[in-house]
C-alpha cells in the first residue's frame, strides 16, 4: 500500500469516527456507534501489527513498545489482541453511562496507533 493511499485509509477511518458522533448519522446508518469504533480500532490494530513487522524485517525500524518485545510473531499477536480486547471491553462498559466518551477514548487511539503506523510502512519503504 503506498503512502498516499494509507492517508486516505486513515483520513477516511478518522472521517467515520467523527460521523459516527452524529445522531443523524447513527439514525441513518441504524447500527451501534460503538461497533465502528470499535471496527476502527481493531483495524488499525492490525495495520500496526503489520507496519511494525514489515519495518523490523527490512532492517529500517525497531519495536518500540516494551511490551512487545522482540519475541514471536506468534507472541506479538497474543499481546496486540490482548490489548485490542482490554480496550474494546473497557469502551463496552464506559459506553453504558458515557457513550461519547467511549467513542473519543476509542478514536482517540485509533488516531495514535495510524499515525505509528503510517511511519512504520514509510520506515519500511526507505522514506
Amino acid at each position: 500500500m503506498n503512502d498516499t493511499r494509507l492517508l486516505r485509509v486513515t483520513v477516511l477511518a478518522l472521517m467515520l469516527g467523527i460521523l459516527s458522533l452524529s445522531p443523524i448519522f447513527i439514525e441513518a446508518a441504524h447500527c451501534e456507534p460503538l461497533i465502528i469504533s470499535q471496527a476502527a480500532f481493531a483495524g488499525v490494530q492490525i495495520a500496526d501489527l503489520h507496519s511494525t513487522h514489515q519495518a523490523v524485517n527490512s532492517g529500517r525500524g525497531r519495536e518500540g513498545n516494551p511490551l512487545m518485545g522482540t519475541g514471536s510473531d506468534a507472541q506479538a499477536i497474543l499481546i496486540k489482541s490482548g490489548i485490542t480486547a482490554t480496550a474494546i471491553f473497557t469502551a463496552h462498559h464506559l459506553n453504558k453511562q458515557h457513550p461519547v466518551l467511549a467513542r473519543v477514548m476509542l478514536y482517540s487511539m485509533t488516531a495514535v496507533i495510524a499515525g505509528v503506523s503510517y511511519r512504520n510502512y514509510r520506515l519500511s519503504r526507505g522514506a
